[in-house]
């Protein structure tokens, strides 16, 4: 589907970081998009990188019948506030709503959510922009043209060290696997499946501000791939995924380059890959902006995915806890 002719009914909720980000997408793609704030120097910090006035006030300081002008939204403000905006936005009329991932921290909402959207005739993605790397769209032609996964592996170690909790919320510290680290486990088991049977186990550890911090588990995927996972957050380590297949072993590790095993080498290769939108703008943003504006769902995370999802998130994060185990005999 060709992207929205209708270029200048795009409403961005948010005047941030990601809005500054998403500005750079749709200023190139012809959007003149209206940015809708809440605090005055983040605003004016905005209007000074980009020289465009966002509206003050937050979305009920709008009209309703000035938000029905709109279409097409992006919800990109603080986690915490992403449910309560979205639901906002659904009820103005918002059609076709884009919100920074998760979505919402807590399966209830995005339940509520779902309804809301399906009462009001809406679509609602949730933004997981790493599923639009470059890297990730190589993997991702080669295994559905060349070879299928046969296994993969995943880490979502976080630096705790330079984590500093008066910098968020304490619901999004409490949630910080779903707020955070779900970029990789959504990138890995969009690439290899997503769980038919799974064992999770997690602990305790150092980290003041997390009930668990050291994860591991296993499983197999919808698609027939083994998978295992880990992530100690008070040990060394980083993001990535391993994608193997029978002749291939593919490398996200940072998850912006991609390096190749082949087989009977244990040498690892960096594929040369077009990934001047990746540099461009933040990665994986401009292909990401183009499926949601073109409607192109192949990709996009729905929000009926992400409320599936969720019980996989709460199964890594709290550990202890088997999918599926009467129906594998576990």
């Amino acid at each position: 589907m060709a992207l929205n002719q209708e270029k200048s009914d795009i409403l961005v909720i948010g005047c941030g970081y990601m809005a500054l980000e998403y500005h750079k997408v749709l200023q190139t793609l012809g959007y003149s998009a209206t940015y809708l704030g809440r605090g005055k120097s983040k605003a004016d910090l905005f209007f000074e990188k980009t020289g465009v006035h966002p509206l003050l006030g937050g979305i009920e300081s709008v009209p309703v019948a000035e938000l029905t002008k709109y279409k097409f939204a992006i919800n990109s403000v603080n986690i915490e506030n992403l449910y309560t905006s979205s639901v906002q936005l659904l009820k103005a009329g918002i059609k076709f709503l884009l919100i920074e991932k998760p979505g919402a921290l807590e399966l209830t909402e995005l339940k509520e959510l779902q309804s809301l959207a399906t009462a009001m005739n809406a679509k609602v993605f949730i933004a997981y922009n790493r599923r639009f790397y470059s890297s990730v769209a190589f993997i991702q032609n080669y295994i559905r043209s060349v070879e299928p996964v046969e296994s993969f592996h995943f880490e979502f170690t976080e630096w705790t060290h330079l984590i500093n909790p008066e910098d968020y919320s304490p619901s999004v510290m409490k949630h910080w696997l779903l707020s955070n680290s779900s970029h990789v486990i959504d990138l890995a088991f969009h690439l290899g499946g997503w769980p038919s049977q799974m064992a999770a186990f997690s602990k305790e550890t150092s980290v003041n501000w997390a009930d668990q911090s050291n994860f591991v588990g296993s499983g197999i995927s919808e698609k027939g791939a083994l998978f295992s996972y880990q992530a100690n957050w008070i040990g060394p380590g980083r993001w990535s995924v391993e994608i193997i297949t029978k002749s291939k072993r593919f490398f996200l590790k940072p998850m912006e380059k991609l390096f190749v095993q082949n087989s009977g080498s244990v040498n690892l290769e960096e594929i040369t890959i077009d990934n001047q939108k990746d540099l461009d703008y933040k990665p994986g943003l401009y292909q990401m902006v183009q499926s949601f504006l073109s409607l192109n769902e192949s990709e996009l995370c729905t929000l009926e995915n992400q409320i599936k999802h969720f019980e996989i998130y709460s199964m890594i994060m709290t550990g202890k806890h088997r999918l599926n185990e009467e129906k594998y005999g576990i």
